[in-house]
């Protein structure tokens, strides 16, 4: 049995509709926010939630699309005076930096930050809209690694053509908050500091010298109207034991109550890493992959 027969849910590609058959099993890798959707569509959920939706109950997991982990970014900016990537807004200073990259892979290409980046260049008729200050900026950027907060994913509707309704919940508990304002603080002191002076411009320009250090009120609205999501969303099709009301998927991915049927992405975690989870991905992906073959 596959999620698609037992549901007879025709997919699509492009305009058109056909039905798959599923020979083993099906694989879902759509990330945090989609792999609890295609669940959901697909009648993986409490029956009083897809009603509304007119999707027809296949398992009662009460855990899809919830408990969702994610870590956001709180930033820091001052003007400074080094080579960055601004610089690359000279062309001929870009065309040698890319020559230098192709005989000897030491450029400013070469960074980190650069490593899986796709330069393209911005169509002119849209530069008019740009602005034309070119200097350089260094930001801090301040990443709370354990928090407290919750969110979820719904529908928006029963058709995976609709995006899923996405509510992070970033910064709803105290300790969160609590924790960011601290945590901005610390990355003002450190910028601030005499160390750092020699390659610093002026004042800072985020969140900016006319909010003080110990403006809690200011601070605090600054990092809830500037904080962004640092693309690490996850948990929301968490794994657990059968004795887990909230469990989604079992020690081997397998979506309890459906036969046939993973989840391998990060929405199985049962909790976010408290820093970068792309090796933790990999683990994973190793984990199920090995247990796939053993199943035969």
């Amino acid at each position: 049995m596959s999620l698609y027969i037992s549901n007879q849910k025709s997919v699509r590609s492009g305009p058109t509709n056909y039905f798959l058959t599923i020979i083993k099993e099906v694989i879902s890798s759509a990330g945090a926010f989609q792999s609890p959707q295609l669940l959901i569509v697909s009648g993986i959920r409490p029956a009083q939630t897809l009603s509304q939706h007119n999707i027809s109950l296949m398992a009662d997991r009460p855990g899809v699309g919830q408990d969702m982990w994610d870590h956001i970014d709180i930033e820091v900016t001052w003007k400074i005076d080094i080579v960055g990537f601004n610089t690359l807004a000279n062309l001929t200073y870009a065309a040698q930096q890319t020559q230098l990259f192709h005989n000897e892979r030491s450029s400013i290409y070469g960074n980190y930050r650069a490593d899986y980046i796709g330069w393209e260049k911005l169509p002119k008729p849209y530069h008019s809209n740009l602005s034309s200050d070119y200097s350089g900026y260094g930001t801090f950027i301040i990443i709370p690694v354990s928090p407290v907060s919750r969110g979820n994913i719904t529908l928006l509707s029963n058709s995976m053509l609709d995006p899923p309704l996405i509510n992070p919940n970033w910064l709803t508990a105290e300790t969160d908050k609590e924790l960011a304002l601290q945590a901005l603080k610390r990355g003002r002191s450190i910028i601030s500091s005499a160390a750092m002076q020699p390659i610093l411009i002026g004042n800072e320009t985020a969140p900016g010298s006319l909010v003080g250090t110990n403006d809690d009120k200011a601070l605090n609205e600054y990092i809830r109207n500037s904080l962004f999501m640092n693309w690490h969303a996850a948990c929301t099709c968490r794994m657990g034991g059968a004795d887990d009301a909230m469990a989604v998927v079992d020690s081997k991915a397998k979506v309890i109550g459906v036969d046939g049927l993973r989840v391998v992405d990060a929405s199985v975690f049962a909790l976010l890493p408290p820093g970068h989870p792309v090796s933790t991905v990999y683990g994973l992906a190793e984990k199920i992959s090995a247990d796939i073959i053993a199943d035969g």
